[in-house]
């Protein structure tokens, strides 16, 4: 299999970036001056450290790049570049020679290791939680034969893809928390995934998105990975669970950047509302909850019995008792939501140009 790797002019701005890098198979890409030679290489690691810093989608790429980047020069030998690979770790490394890329060496054709696994540290302490209780309203009538998990996407249910990642990644423990036909949930993935781990949470009646996580155990040593059971994201969970760790977040929101349109002229007045000007269709670029959290397992003790509950109230009562609460910003282009009928679509469609 050839593989190919991206580059991004220096002068580009970040939205330009988070689209490179959300269609990057390495989720890396090569900074190019106007000579066409590397000064440096960035990483959605850089891009969220800048956002979180300024907020400034406008920052252009050479301005945050890692300019201390690794690079192999012509004569290095194969077994120092299988030497570093294994020390470093980095997804792939350039050849360079005159600051032209001569080759990209890539870390699982290396070290012939296709599957990225979490850290045996890291799983140790990360259980997942899918949240497949909900009605699914948006998809109706759908949803009123079959139960949302169950919506087909690509040839097998949404929920396949989900459970298949994680457990793909190394996860050990899966719980599925259900309500509204439960018994037709539970029996397909009875069936269809014998071997994994999966506990079962059973909510009496609605109570909102958080609330039926209150039926699980609380283990002050565990993080919990929650998803949406119509939540597909083109990410790398390990990086997240790294993040969060590193942050020493107690409660890590993934959040997407969207561009969101004004389909109608936008009038601008001044104090006396007279007219100062029309702008056309505006945009704006706002950080939206996508439905995949990651946070301590022991913060279960502050989601109330028997009430609804949902994750949003959570988030604001774990603000409000001063827990540090991050955000893990994501490009538009690595989140699908497949919970109602015009996202469904475009997410079917995403998949069969893949």
């Amino acid at each position: 299999m050839i593989k190919n790797y991206n580059t991004i002019d220096k002068d580009l701005s970040l939205t330009h970036a988070l689209e490179y890098l959300s269609k990057a198979e390495n989720k890396c890409l090569f900074v190019l001056d106007k000579k066409k030679s590397v000064i440096g290489t960035l990483t959605d690691g850089d891009v969220r450290r800048s956002l979180i810093k300024s907020k400034d989608l406008n920052n252009k790429v050479g301005n945050i790049c890692n300019k201390k980047f690794l690079y192999f020069k012509k004569d290095v030998s194969k077994s120092k570049i299988y030497e570093i690979f294994l020390k470093k770790r980095t997804p792939l490394i350039p050849l360079l020679q005159n600051k032209k890329i001569v080759k990209v060496y890539f870390l699982d054709e290396i070290l012939n290791n296709k599957k990225s696994k979490l850290s045996n540290n890291s799983l140790k302490n990360l259980e997942v939680a899918v949240m497949a209780g909900g009605k699914g309203q948006r998809l109706n009538p759908f949803s009123e034969v079959l139960p949302k998990p169950l919506i087909p996407i690509n040839g097998k249910p949404v929920i396949d893809h989900l459970i298949e990642n994680f457990l793909n990644i190394g996860v050990k423990k899966i719980y599925v928390t259900v309500n509204y036909k439960k018994n037709i949930i539970k029996s397909y993935l009875q069936d269809q995934f014998k071997n994994a781990k999966i506990t079962y949470i059973e909510e009496k009646k609605p109570l909102g998105t958080a609330s039926s996580l209150g039926l699980l155990k609380k283990d002050k040593e565990k993080n919990l990975l929650v998803i949406n059971c119509d939540t597909i994201l083109n990410i790398n969970y390990d990086k997240l669970l790294d993040y969060h760790i590193n942050q020493k977040n107690d409660f890590t929101v993934v959040a997407a950047f969207k561009k969101i349109t004004v389909p109608y002229g936008v009038c601008e007045i001044d104090k006396k509302q007279i007219l100062k000007k029309i702008i056309e269709k505006p945009s704006t670029n706002n950080l939206v909850i996508v439905g995949a959290y990651c946070f301590k397992n022991k913060l279960i003790k502050h989601i109330p019995k028997d009430i609804f509950f949902n994750m949003n109230d959570f988030i604001k009562k774990l603000m409000i008792k001063k827990y540090k609460v991050g955000i893990y910003p994501i490009s538009e282009l690595d989140w699908q939501d497949v919970g109602e009928w015009p996202e469904y679509f475009k997410t079917i469609s995403n998949f069969k140009s893949k």
